[in-house]
């Protein structure tokens, strides 16, 4: 009978753990989604209590999807591998593939913050790659997990610059998501196959494939629309630059007027503190069920026996000093006196530093903000004024009777040459491309520009949005600095730029492979210089390194803290 009563209750225990994962799963829906991790949490700790294996599956799932939402992934890895570990438990194969096809993409993400730091997480990719292709045997049974397992592979394919091999592979992913309906798949899979055929410069074949994820978009409702058309319209915005064509113009407009419902950095640290906030209940509720007067025991005879060592120390302390004193009241105040006089050394030495990193970066700034004026004067006065003059004289030519004079065809020349010029100064000044399309593409561009057959200079952009506009023109200077550096001194045929964003940091490595030099010997630079481009990170509260060996190349890394940009 007290069996019967036992098995009756885990049933309704049971039953009432998976209303509250329906009710955390409709929160978590609703976009509420810090009263969504907190019911979580609490229901995690219940399953483990009663060892229900499909609860603690489903939800160290949810909280993956939540930290990786928030970019936090070194979080959203350690609950991946715990639905990994409790779907082996109970030998749960769809979930064992879904745990492992998650911990491939969190690796992936990873990948692409860590490649700048220590590039550690390729290989994990593609080991767990590699397991989910032998875990994924039934076509028919797992064939969303087969589009997610062929998607990964492809972006793997793309790290490694095998585009052809990629693209076969995103293609495949293409077809299941269409043979099951998934919108929001087909939506990723064009989105990646449109960015391939632009590293491959098949540009009208992008533009087709972004237009058609933006149909498939239109009629979807998916709480990731927003974010989602942002990212396309942008991604289409540069295929049509690309091409010179101006409706490159119209959808970054469309881009940058989308209110899309990615969360703020206050959100992210809410999520953090929410988790660890239940760590230390959790922590102080098992320390509480210890046996509390044996420890207070232990405690006591510790705070007695550390007492009576202590005043037996200030006993012997004080017959020390005591005999000692006459002696080293002569020698302090000596010490005292060459102290301070090398701490007012220190301080002034400090002052005058950090008054001319201020007087370099007013300088620095005071050139940038006159830069781009400039450079909007030329482009936007001048240079219409003389496509202006051009019209007038190409209307006077059609009125003309006969043959016009050749004055006139010379004047147009000189007008064009003349519009061609302040064209390219107005770009030398400050990059246009960086004002209409931000860092992201300013970079690829000038990376893509400076290439040619003696130095390739590859790029990796990743993760990044529009920021502060004097933000952006400051990282792009830096940046442009250092590859001309690069260009004019290292003698190299392989250079890679490298920014990311990362936990409100932007992330930068510029790596070559040239001669390299003795890092402890002066560098001369023929443009701002390394020190004085130090001295600017250091004044944005970041952090500059260079490491580099004669004849090994050189790595320059550097990270600052990210000014965004404010919304009216």
């Amino acid at each position: 009978m007290a069996f019967v009563v036992s098995e009756e209750k885990n049933q309704q225990t049971d039953k009432n753990l998976d209303n509250l994962i329906k009710k955390a799963e409709n929160l978590h829906t609703q976009n509420q989604t810090e009263e969504a991790l907190k019911l979580y949490l609490q229901i995690l700790e219940k399953a483990k209590i009663k060892k229900n294996f499909k609860v603690l599956i489903t939800c160290n799932q949810h909280i993956s999807e939540i930290f990786s939402k928030i970019k936090n992934y070194e979080k959203a890895l350690i609950y991946s591998h715990n639905m990994n570990k409790y779907s082996k438990l109970i030998q749960d194969s769809i979930n064992i593939i879904q745990a492992n096809l998650d911990i491939s993409t969190i690796h992936y993400k990873l990948f692409a913050v860590d490649k700048i730091i220590n590039r550690k997480n390729l290989d994990s990719l593609i080991y767990y790659n590699n397991l989910v292709g032998t875990l994924l045997t039934n076509k028919n049974k797992f064939k969303k997990q087969h589009a997610v397992y062929y998607s990964s592979v492809s972006l793997t394919f793309l790290i490694q610059k095998n585009y052809d091999s990629a693209q076969y592979f995103i293609r495949k992913a293409l077809k299941i998501n269409k043979e099951i309906h998934d919108t929001i798949g087909q939506i990723i899979n064009l989105n990646t196959l449109a960015g391939n055929n632009l590293k491959l410069k098949k540009y009208d074949r992008s533009k087709k494939q972004y237009e058609k994820a933006l149909l498939l978009l239109k009629n979807n409702n998916s709480e990731r629309k927003s974010s989602l058309q942002r990212m396309i319209h942008s991604n289409l915005a540069w295929a049509y630059y690309k091409t010179e064509n101006s409706k490159a113009y119209e959808y970054l407009y469309r881009a940058n007027k989308i209110s899309d419902s990615l969360r703020s950095a206050e959100f992210d640290a809410i999520i953090t503190e929410i988790e660890a906030k239940h760590n230390v209940d959790i922590i102080k509720q098992n320390a509480a069920k210890k046996q509390l007067i044996e420890i207070q025991e232990k405690k006591r005879f510790i705070y007695i026996a550390i007492a009576l060592g202590v005043c037996l120390l200030i006993m012997i302390l004080t017959f020390w000093i005591y005999s000692k004193n006459a002696k080293l009241r002569d020698e302090n105040k000596d010490l005292l006196l060459v102290k301070t006089e090398l701490m007012k050394e220190k301080e002034i030495e400090h002052l005058e530093s950090e008054a001319r990193i201020k007087i370099l970066n007013a300088t620095l700034d005071g050139k940038e903000a006159e830069r781009k004026q400039i450079a909007e004067t030329l482009h936007d006065s001048v240079s219409a004024l003389l496509s202006a003059a051009n019209l007038h004289l190409q209307a006077s030519k059609s009125k003309l009777k006969g043959e016009p004079p050749i004055e006139i065809e010379k004047t147009q020349n000189i007008i064009d040459e003349a519009s061609g010029k302040i064209r390219n100064l107005s770009h030398e000044l400050i990059s246009s491309v960086l004002l209409k399309f931000g860092l992201s593409y300013a970079i690829q561009d000038f990376c893509e520009k400076y290439s040619n057959t003696q130095l390739e200079i590859s790029c990796s952009v990743e993760n990044l949005q529009r920021y502060d506009e004097s933000f952006e023109i400051k990282i792009n200077n830096i940046i442009e600095e250092l590859v001309n550096n690069l260009i004019k001194h290292s003698e190299a045929n392989e250079g890679n730029v490298s920014v990311m964003e990362y936990s409100k940091n932007l992330y930068v490595e510029i790596e070559d492979n040239g001669k390299g030099f003795d890092t402890s010997k002066k560098i001369e630079s023929s443009g701002i210089g390394i020190h004085q481009i130090e001295a600017r990170i250091k004044m944005m509260q970041g952090e500059f390194n260079i490491y580099s060996e004669i004849n090994q190349g050189t790595k320059i890394e550097f990270k600052v803290p990210i000014t965004y940009k404010t919304t009216s």
